[in-house]
């Protein structure tokens, strides 16, 4: 493929001509997303995925290029949606309230990573640290066991329930983190 630039005042752009064993292609190369499925066909210069389904935290996809002339290119890569945790399936027990975390996007790079919860009360500081889990996955999800997801009391306030990959409380975590806020009257 031969390149050209072009340079305005909003930025630079590049564009590009299809060419296949030097000569130019007499048309664009055909963009496939998830080939053999039949899911979002597309063509070259508005390769755009979908996004992610609802409810989805990260989804594999394929992408092909075929230049017409039998030449194919293909790579595999993980949408994932940004770092957050949410609390889910709430239950009441005997025992008080319990519930999952879920987590996703706390590792981008795909290596197994703790997950670990802050709570934080209201007056701003740490009361208790617990792991939640190890993150699996290309980008980092994880679905915690479920458990009391306060196992002790609250004062009242707004506290800060903070997920991140640190084992000690810092209010700016370097790397992934969410916040969950819960107010109890």
């Amino acid at each position: 493929m031969r390149s050209s630039t072009a340079s305005s005042s909003t930025g630079t752009a590049t564009t590009w001509t299809p060419q296949a064993a030097g000569r130019p292609l007499g048309g664009p190369p055909r963009v496939a997303l998830d080939p053999g499925t039949g899911r979002d066909a597309l063509r070259a210069g508005s390769p755009v995925p979908g996004g992610l389904p609802a409810g989805a935290a990260q989804h594999r996809d394929r992408v092909t290029v075929d230049d017409g002339t039998g030449n194919t290119a293909s790579t595999s890569f993980t949408l994932t949606r940004r770092a957050l945790a949410l609390l889910t399936d709430v239950r009441k027990t005997s025992k008080g309230e319990t519930g999952r975390f879920k987590v996703w996007g706390f590792s981008l790079d795909g290596s197994a990573r703790q997950v670990y919860l802050h709570y934080v009360g209201p007056s701003g500081h740490l009361h208790r640290t617990v792991t939640l889990g190890t993150t699996g996955g290309a980008c980092g999800q994880l679905v915690s066991k479920r458990e009391l997801f306060v196992p002790f009391s609250l004062s009242r306030g707004t506290w800060t329930l903070q997920v991140d990959t640190r084992r000690t409380y810092t209010r700016r975590p370097d790397g992934p983190s969410s916040r969950i806020r819960v107010k109890v009257a």
